[in-house]
């Protein structure tokens, strides 16, 4: 990961292509109950794995990351694997600025609908190397020990595998990228 340009805004052969692939939603479910869905365009689908596209239409802060409205969010999930990623691209689409890694559970995938339960805890795994884990204040007192025990081992693996996680996801996208950008 790398670079120093900045987010890119769903312009060009892109915006065009994106427009052209099916729909489908993500739900993100909480433990408490609530859900938030997100629309999502579905670049690539196998029985284990959703690639997603999805262009903010607003702008958002994450951490000292400002993303601005019109940046392409590339989102990998995985129905066998305690967490999901959502990459932000670049302005020449070639590289993620950083991966966002959700731990989770429960995720569900098929054409129209990518669910998954939100287990509080987020990774950012920055281009720079540094990672910082997120949002560890937002898990409610009294949640069970295995659930701890979960979120533990989980994130202690998204920190261990920081740049193996990058160069597998960057190589997952690598095709998906080069059929975004194709004239």
């Amino acid at each position: 990961m790398g670079g120093a340009a900045g987010p890119v805004t769903a312009a060009g052969s892109a915006a065009a292509t994106i427009a052209r692939l099916p729909r489908c939603e993500e739900h993100k479910r909480y433990p408490d109950g609530r859900v938030k869905r997100f629309p999502l365009r579905l670049l690539d689908l196998s029985p284990t794995r959703a690639a997603t596209v999805y262009v903010s239409d607003r702008p958002f802060r994450v951490q000292d990351i400002c993303i601005p409205r019109g940046t392409i969010t590339l989102g990998l999930f995985w129905a066998n694997r305690p967490y999901n990623v959502y990459a932000w691209m670049n302005r020449a689409l070639s590289v993620p600025l950083g991966l966002y890694c959700n731990v989770c559970d429960g995720c569900e995938i098929d054409a129209r609908t990518i669910g998954w339960r939100d287990l509080w805890v987020d990774v950012l795994l920055r281009a720079s190397g540094q990672s910082q884990v997120l949002d560890l204040d937002e898990v409610p007192r009294g949640t069970a020990p295995a659930i701890h025990r979960h979120l533990d081992a989980d994130v202690d693996c998204l920190l261990s595998r920081h740049r193996a996680l990058e160069n597998e996801v960057a190589a997952e996208l690598a095709p998906m990228l080069r059929r975004l950008t194709a004239a």
